[in-house]
């Protein structure tokens, strides 16, 4: 359920604010549980379309342990580590990794999450953001329980793609749990325009919040890595995508 409306001017609290609060509280966490569903639709310059839904899965603790599953028959992936070994598996290719997980140098708190993870980004908050404006109020309903948020639009375009294309524009908007800060859903809007052309390609991404369990350790089964039926272990992958999302870890 969703209900928008604009808040009074009186009660509107600072955007930015509201996203140091946000970055400030996901810095804080013990460990996170969350599962969510993401819509991918790209339209490009000539007009084709794109289109893809996944279930995510994302969670991660102090002790190093951490989950991000994409559950996609064509574009699927998972990387899990239960602090001990870091396996990696990539659906398309029906083939796993595994070598032994980074040591752990900052135990205090929870690591940041792989590259691939929509959260990563919600750890850095407010880094990236170039402006903000409060849009308005909405109610969400979360784990059974409605949420209040705070509808917050940001501009996040990179440097990088301002430097290739001066009208590029990414576009989020954030709906920011009032009592927690916590994203509970999160729209983006990535505008790029074809070098040659002009014509503009445009992404949508919606990511929507069906689980959150924070500060409350997840089982071990969420960390456990079982090879899928018929996968087949590699020492490296036939793609070297899924030998950089592997990588991620590393840094």
């Amino acid at each position: 359920a969703l209900l928008l409306a604009a808040p009074g001017l009186a009660q509107t609290p600072d955007a930015l604010g509201l996203l140091q609060r946000a970055g400030d509280a996901y810095r804080a966490l013990s460990s996170y549980h969350v599962e969510g569903i993401m819509d991918v639709r790209q339209v490009a310059g000539d007009g084709s379309e794109q289109a893809l839904q996944a279930p995510l899965i994302m969670a991660g603790d102090r002790a190093g342990r951490v989950r991000l599953e994409v559950r996609h028959a064509q574009a699927g992936a998972l990387v899990v580590s239960d602090g001990r070994t870091l396996s990696t598996y990539m659906a398309p290719l029906g083939q796993y990794m595994q070598k032994p997980a980074p040591a752990r140098t900052d135990s205090a708190g929870v690591p940041l999450p792989p590259q691939g993870s929509p959260l990563q980004r919600y750890f850095a908050l407010p880094e990236g953001v170039r402006s903000a404006t409060v849009e308005g109020t909405a109610v969400l309903e979360l784990d059974g329980q409605r949420r209040d948020c705070w509808v917050v639009r940001c501009d996040m375009t990179p440097d990088q793609a301002l430097a290739a294309d001066s009208a590029a524009r990414a576009i989020n908007f954030l709906w920011l749990d009032r009592e927690r800060g916590l994203v509970l859903r999160d729209s983006s809007v990535l505008t790029l325009h074809e070098p040659m052309t002009g014509k503009a390609q445009v992404t949508t991404r919606v990511l929507r919040m069906t689980h959150q369990a924070m500060d409350a350790p997840p089982p071990d089964s969420v960390f456990a890595f079982a090879p899928p039926a018929g996968a087949k272990k590699v020492s490296a992958f036939g793609s070297p995508q899924g030998t950089a999302l592997a990588e991620e870890f590393e840094g």
